[in-house]
């Protein structure tokens, strides 16, 4: 579709106006809503992020009100969607399990 991304309000001035203002919120607290937190993982800590059958990430899921996407072929972690206090939570969250494996890993050697 050409041009699929524009929105065309007619109307009275001042309603078209209000419109404008309502769209423009909207699209605000869409993207603030919609923003991803994105980090770059090593394979090998996706299975730990996981958890077993996947309840450590159904777990941060539920508690941050967020979503996370694992992208194995790209190797990287997104938290989307809840506010921005919740997904930040939640990426710390993930960093933190990725440290205590690292911390693992490191006491093996």
């Amino acid at each position: 579709k050409k041009h699929s991304n524009l929105f065309k309000v007619t109307g009275k001035e001042d309603a078209v106006a209000d419109a404008k203002t309502a769209i423009l919120s909207w699209l605000k607290t869409w993207e603030a809503n919609h923003t991803g937190l994105t980090i770059e993982v090593e394979e090998r800590f996706i299975p730990n992020v996981l958890g077993k059958g996947g309840e450590t990430i159904r777990s941060i899921q539920k508690e941050s009100c967020c979503k996370i996407d694992i992208d194995r072929n790209h190797l990287t972690i997104t938290v989307r969607e809840g506010d921005e206090a919740n997904r930040e939570a939640a990426m710390e969250k993930i960093k933190s399990i990725i440290d205590e494996e690292k911390a693992k890993t490191a006491e093996r050697a």
